[in-house]
């Protein structure tokens, strides 16, 4: 995790002494820690009054809690010195007791990264002291006391806050500019044999230098490990974890200026075979070698594409892999999920709400749709109601979008206790749609009742924007007719996009409709939002006729709003299939008329409109 960024779900907050799970205060303990100051390569002169200050500093309020976990707290100190950033290692449990037996501590060893890596000539945090606390004879609990790194920024939020807000042309060079100096630090990071099995975003610093150039900083140096040689699965695995961050916020030329950036490298004699040690063994002794070692390098310019398609074939499924994982782990609940259990009623939500809070709520939910708070309803019927309503929370007033629903059937209540109800998993895949790129509103809070009969889903409410079919029914015959063109041509390209990533993810929405897609009131911004998250079916991979039928329940809700050009089907199917077009488009085009059909027939046999 990062030592520098943080989630809104925590940020910095004053710190206050509690007890761990461990039973051990977690508080960092600094009065009984053996400190080393002298870490090679840095000056100790500004850290050595940190011990001496800490408790002035704590009731100062000079001190606050960055991030915690069960095996470690951060803390953000400011002194006279200066900012400092402290990392206290817990002492968690026996097996961390008899590791730490025979191990060097935690700390010691991210110091040990850090000056190995500035040994390369990397940038990473620049270590002031460490702290050694023993429990038995073990170093089970230690502390790491680092420099802050001034007028830096989490690459993380630089790309989820930053870049959406500045201009176009503005946005594209820094976009350019981060992805040669990704590449290329990456690229030196492997080459010098550096193995960070936690590599996201979150553990990059990014720093602007006066010219334009950006400067990228390695923080979080627990997980990392240095070898003789990378091999190539490790590195495959780190620009994985990158990959699925990057999903749906980094487009296929920032993509190539990233991978030749990675690959103009200099790297060592690509052609000298790599032995293991083995080969190393029987080499000593005189014995034959055991094996041939690796092949020569890749010449022919034929050859590298198919090694970069296969490379980009290994990274789209290391994604699916990795998003697959989160998901099980987002079910299971983590430090990022509050669950609480009140009466009748159990939430999830996310960790940034307090729990006295969510205890109140569940006394009685249907506060949430109190007369005094509901602004106005965009759905009221027997089984379903949906409004914006202003929540009332610890922090202030939030501008919220409260669905509430109802299972009045038996089967539906009986079969609840086994699977997920409704609002669960609007609340899940939600959330699986976020780690994936693709857009919809957040969902801050899921309520459900214990026999399943009742459910409310809280989500992020997003100003300034209407349903697409409002939009094509009330603004689009407004607008000029460029303009008119240039909005149809951009959210139909982004909408594309997000469905065709929405099924290599393997999820089917099976009830895709303008009324079911968000977009904003102002003409610039491009984003579409998918909403009715409750019917969405998660498949390993995603039956042909799936989307299929997607895309035709899409078509007949455009056609019915008036948008009936042969031109605009044939071009969002164009977007979606990308390079397969040339080559399925008929028989895309054949399938989605037949599905289309059928479905027109089955709700005039129904005599339900189609909306």
């Amino acid at each position: 995790m990062s030592l520098l960024s943080h989630s809104a779900s925590t940020r910095p907050r004053r710190f206050e002494p509690a007890e761990s799970a461990s039973g051990l205060s977690a508080r960092p303990a600094i009065a009984a820690a053996y400190w080393r100051f002298d870490t090679p390569g840095h000056s100790a002169s500004a850290a050595v009054a940190i011990p001496h200050a800490w408790d002035q500093a704590c009731s100062d309020g000079l001190v606050s809690v960055v991030k915690t976990g069960p095996h470690r707290t951060v803390y953000h100190l400011r002194s006279l010195q200066g900012e400092f950033y402290l990392k206290h290692y817990h002492a968690r449990g026996w097996r961390v007791w008899l590791k730490h037996l025979f191990r060097r501590t935690r700390a010691e060893h991210e110091c040990q990264m850090a000056q190995q890596l500035e040994a390369a000539g990397l940038a990473t945090i620049q270590p002031a002291a460490v702290g050694v606390v023993r429990h038995l004879g073990s170093a089970c609990e230690s502390i790491l006391v680092t420099h802050a790194i001034p007028q830096s920024r989490p690459l993380d939020e630089l790309c989820t806050l930053d870049l959406p807000r500045l201009p176009r042309e503005e946005a594209h060079t820094l976009r350019a500019r981060l992805a040669r100096a990704l590449g290329e630090f990456l690229g030196r990071l492997h080459a010098a044999g550096g193995d960070h099995r936690d590599l996201h975003a979150g553990n990059l610093l990014v720093e602007s230098r006066r010219d334009g150039e950006v400067r990228l900083t390695l923080i979080d140096l627990q997980a990392l490990r240095f070898c003789r040689e990378l091999p190539a699965d490790a590195s495959l695995r780190a620009l994985t974890t990158l990959n699925q961050f990057f999903a749906g916020k980094a487009t296929q030329t920032d993509r190539l200026r990233f991978w030749r950036a990675y690959e103009a490298v200099e790297r060592r004699d690509p052609a000298s075979p790599r032995r293991s040690w083995r080969d190393l063994l029987a080499w000593s002794l005189g014995w034959p070698a055991t094996r041939a070692g690796v092949e020569p390098a890749i010449a022919s310019t034929a050859t590298k594409s198919t090694a970069r398609q296969d490379n980009l074939t290994a990274l789209a499924r290391g994604a699916l892999a990795g998003w697959r994982r989160a998901d099980r782990a987002w079910a299971r609940g983590n430090r990022h999920v509050r669950i609480v259990r009140q009466g009748e009623y159990r939430a999830r939500a996310l960790a940034g709400l307090p729990v006295a809070w969510l205890r109140g709520l569940l006394e009685s939910p249907e506060q949430l749709l109190a007369a005094d708070h509901v602004v106005r309803y965009c759905k009221q019927t027997a089984s379903c109601r949906v409004a914006l309503t202003s929540l009332p929370t610890p922090e202030g007033t939030l501008a919220v979008c409260v669905k509430s629903a109802i299972a009045r059937r038996m089967l539906a209540r009986w079969l609840s206790r086994w699977r997920w109800s409704n609002v669960r998993r609007a609340w899940e895949v939600g959330h699986s749609l976020l780690r994936r790129g693709i857009d919809t509103p957040r969902p801050l809070l899921c309520v459900e009742s214990r026999a399943g009969s009742r459910g409310y889903l809280v989500t992020e409410w997003i100003p300034a924007t209407l349903t697409a079919r409002d939009f094509v029914v009330e603004r689009l015959p407004e607008l000029a007719v460029p303009e008119r063109e240039a909005w149809l041509r951009d959210h139909g390209r982004r909408l594309a996009v997000q469905v065709r990533r929405l099924h290599a993810c393997g999820f089917d929405h099976r009830d895709l409709k303008l009324s079911n897609l968000l977009v904003s009131r102002h003409l610039a911004d491009r984003r579409v939002w998918l909403l009715d998250l409750e019917g969405v079916r998660i498949w390993k991979r995603l039956p042909w006729q799936r989307g299929v039928q997607n895309l035709a329940r899409l078509e007949l809700s455009a056609r019915e709003q008036g948008l009936t050009r042969g031109t605009l089907r044939l071009r969002f199917l164009r977007w979606y299939l990308g390079e397969e077009f040339r080559e399925d488009w008929r028989n895309w085009w054949k399938a989605v008329e037949l599905a289309g059909a059928a479905k027109r027939l089955q709700n005039a046999r129904r005599k339900r409109p189609i909306s």
